[in-house]
């Protein structure tokens, strides 16, 4: 497979420097969506895209109706969204007679009648190919229907094209519909083929029965008008799996979905609904070991690699038995028809094994210009999470030196695009790689550029960037890799090595100079600085693993165990008694001094649980007044030992009682204190609101016949 040179830059055809960056897009526009100014300095890494179709799918706009797939090529063609990737892309459709069209037009088609082993195409023209696939159509037939002559299925011979294209580092996209959309093209392409499901023998979601996978929502229109919501502004929520991280410590885990669902440093969570989706294959459920059957081929779909094993099981091990790296789901959804939870997206990361990446969509619903126009028109955040999934797919679909030379592209920018006054020669690495990784973020997600910088690492490096499996979250990750060590350091290791070339580079500018750019020269130093990147990550670590050692041992000899007496801990516990020393009932017209004899239960509460009641019964009330009477108690109703910061409640109730809650109207009288437990000792005037008025008072008492509970 052809790869394009890490470094190089798009010339457009023009003999000086120019990129064409700075027509396509204006300069104040650039310099709010960038945050670097477009110029003759910037430059962007191709990457090749062939869709091909079938069926009604279609490369046009068709606004609001129809399978157009024209927000998608305009979203993968727009110039503005980045000054360091460039989407080419070509539409191949298989029906219609053979031919080739140099240059169609926005959304014409580069071949029909496509065939991957036609005369004069060459596969490795392209760095990816797309399958938007809709036969054998909604006939609703048996699987014997996929291999019609009439629904062009792919043939033997372009299978083994297209098997040879992936495991030197192609990357593939497919996606079909509900029933077995799709399926034509689709279902025999390695991997794809048992990463979705294609054909009834696998379980598709049917289109009509109550089965289906059916994501509309009904709030918002009428359920009889279901072909109305396909285009509607409202999308069906997704549930991402997330994974954990450590960010820029040990100590704290950032939890991250996988990097096609990231935008800006948010999430990818909504997507268009449909009345009838398709259905990718759960992680445990892919079948790894099915014959391919492709005559010529002797690849292996599922290829085994070396085991990655934690360091401590990795030094005990005398040999280690191979793995598979497995396709995994990386988004459900949930039908509105039926209680279903169901995969949505599903990716297979043949980077360990040195093969292609996979992506494969539930449904091509989540891509056609149908179900795209009311996010286009009335729901702008969800449409913009759409372009950078699109975006996304193509970014990790890319090989890892692709997606190095992504990275150079975008640390070129950044060091020239800021202006010569930004750095200098002298700037430290480390500062380079904090400044050039922030301006980044403007264009890529932390997601992706950790997607990018990881293209330095080998396979086994690649997985300490994850949390391990069981790794409490509350206990530090020693053995996990900070993805801010990681990106400031790579990335500071490439800016550094590239500083003295973009100082070169408009020092000649300010000259009146008109410079070229030299491709050769912007690798090398790159690929030097991306090495001088990973020396400093790793004499980071070295040097925390010497600082970490020391701060073991000192911290170790270090403790000071004091006597305890020494130690203050400023909370008083004193035993108090409670005693009730007078009544005064208030209101003659109780009617619970009807009777004459009256049963009171007084009650002592901390912080709200009852801890001490006391009753007395046939209590005769004296004579009442205008101002009702008076009553002497001298009714102790606890010994209690409290402590700084309690509450204490005295209270008193009609009737006998212990620790039940009790109604409103039964409460004559209550009486809270809190503060330091010291200060409550003495006499407690009642309140003129309150119903009854009680004196009390509160006095120190023996701790060893203090009440502790009721």
């Amino acid at each position: 497979m052809t790869m394009p040179a890490m470094g190089t830059f798009v010339d457009n055809g023009q003999r000086e420097f120019d990129t064409g960056l700075t027509d396509a897009v204006g300069s104040n526009d650039t310099r709010a969506r960038w945050g670097v100014n477009a110029g003759p300095w910037l430059w962007a890494s191709r990457l090749r895209i062939l869709f091909v179709i079938d069926g009604p799918v279609d490369p046009g706009p068709k606004p609001g109706s129809g399978f157009g797939l024209g927000p998608v090529l305009d979203t993968l063609r727009d110039p503005g969204a980045a000054w360091w990737v460039r989407f080419e892309v070509d539409v191949a459709k298989r029906e219609g007679p053979a031919s080739e069209t140099l240059f169609p037009g926005p959304y014409g088609l580069r071949y029909r009648g496509f065939r991957f082993t036609q005369p004069g195409f060459d596969i490795d023209a392209y760095d990816q190919v797309w399958f938007f696939g809709f036969h054998p159509g909604n006939d609703g037939g048996d699987d014997s229907n996929i291999e019609a002559e009439n629904f062009f299925p792919l043939e033997l011979p372009e299978l083994k094209v297209l098997a040879e294209f992936m495991d030197r580092g192609g990357g593939v996209f497919a996606a079909g519909d509900h029933d077995y959309l799709g399926a034509s093209m689709c279902h025999r392409i390695p991997r794809v083929r048992t990463m979705r499901k294609w054909t009834h023998a696998q379980g598709v979601p049917p289109k009509d029965a109550d089965t289906r996978n059916q994501t509309l929502s009904f709030t918002h229109i009428p359920q009889s008008s279901l072909d109305d919501q396909e285009g509607d502004q409202f999308s069906q929520p997704s549930e991402p799996v997330y994974s954990n991280t450590v960010g820029s410590s040990p100590l704290f885990f950032d939890r991250v979905p996988h990097p096609l669902l990231c935008i800006n440093d948010r999430v990818i969570d909504r997507f268009p609904d449909h009345m009838h989706e398709g259905e990718v294959i759960e992680d445990d459920k892919v079948q790894l070991d099915i014959p391919l059957e492709i005559p010529g081929y002797d690849g292996v779909e599922y290829p085994f690699v070396p085991q990655i094993v934690a360091p401590v099981a990795a030094a005990a091990a005398i040999s280690l038995p191979l793995e598979r790296p497995r396709p995994r789901v990386i988004a459900h959804g949930r039908a509105t028809n039926q209680v279903k939870r169901f995969a949505l997206i599903g990716v297979y990361d043949g980077d360990r094994a040195g093969i292609g990446r996979v992506v494969v969509d539930s449904t091509w619903h989540h891509w056609f210009s149908m179900n795209l126009i009311g996010f286009q028109t009335l729901n702008r955040p969800v449409y913009e999470g759409m372009q950078a999934y699109y975006r996304n797919v193509g970014l990790w679909l890319a090989t890892p030196e692709q997606r190095a030379s992504l990275l150079f592209a975008g640390v070129w920018g950044v060091l020239t695009g800021l202006g010569p006054m930004a750095f200098t020669p002298r700037t430290s690495p480390w500062e380079v790689g904090r400044r050039v990784t922030g301006a980044l973020r403007r264009t890529m997600s932390t997601c992706m550029l950790t997607e990018l910088v990881s293209s330095f690492l080998d396979a086994e490096a690649v997985t300490l960037r994850a949390v391990p499996p069981g790794q409490p979250s509350s206990e530090p990750c020693w053995s996990c890799l900070p993805l801010e060590l990681l990106n400031r350091a790579i990335v500071g290791g490439i800016g550094a090595g590239l500083l003295q070339l973009a100082y070169d580079f408009h020092e000649q500018l300010n000259l009146g100079n008109r410079p070229r750019l030299d491709p050769d020269a912007i690798r090398r130093h790159a690929a030097e600085g991306a090495t001088e990147g990973h020396r400093l990550m790793t004499e980071a670590l070295a040097r925390a693993a010497t600082d970490y050692a020391y701060l073991r041992d000192r911290v170790a000899r270090g403790f000071a165990a004091r006597p305890v007496e020494s130690i203050s801990v400023p909370v008083e516990v004193i035993a108090l008694r409670v005693v009730a020393e007078r009544l005064q009932f208030p209101d003659a017209s109780d009617p619970t001094l009807a009777d004459g004899h009256l049963t009171l239960t007084g009650r002592v509460r901390l912080d709200g649980s009852v801890i001490a009641a006391r009753t007395l019964e046939g209590l005769e009330i004296p004579a009442l007044g205008a101002r009702g009477g008076l009553l002497d108690l001298d009714w102790e109703l606890a010994n209690v030992l409290v402590q700084t910061g309690e509450r204490l409640t005295v209270e008193l109730l009609i009737g006998r009682w212990t620790w039940d809650e009790v109604e409103s109207e039964l409460v004559r009288f209550e009486d809270a204190i809190d503060g330091d437990p010291s200060g409550w000792v003495g006499n407690h005037t009642p309140k003129r609101t309150q119903p009854w008025r009680l004196w009390y008072r509160i006095e120190r008492a023996d701790s060893s016949s203090s009440t502790t509970a009721w």
